[in-house]
């Protein structure tokens, strides 16, 4: 539903939107880490190169990184979507009734 109150974006579209960009991610991650792999594949015990386990932890902690900014991302845009509503509340609240 669109915020009306604050004249914000669809709050479904955004949603959508950063769901297919941790999608894109995720896939360009996978796509990273199987290079990485193919290009230094240990191949046997003497081998050279980062374990599969290893590049397959830095590509999720990639991936992790990038959902987490997203999230922060929309988070402060909704706190400060939420404090507007907070301070227009306040303001058109009427006064002059008996105080506590």
């Amino acid at each position: 539903a669109s915020c009306a109150a604050g004249g914000g974006g669809n709050v479904n579209m955004l949603s959508a939107a950063l769901h297919l960009l941790s999608d894109f991610a995720r896939s360009l991650t996978t796509l990273a880490e199987s290079l990485v792999l193919m290009a230094l594949a240990r191949q046997g015990e003497g081998a050279r190169g980062p374990p599969p386990a290893f590049v397959d932890a830095v590509a999720a902690l990639c991936v992790c990184s990038f959902i987490g900014i997203g999230i922060l991302a929309g988070a402060v845009k909704w706190l400060r979507a939420f404090r507007t509503y907070l301070r227009r509340e306040r303001v058109a609240a009427p006064s002059g009734g008996p105080s506590p």
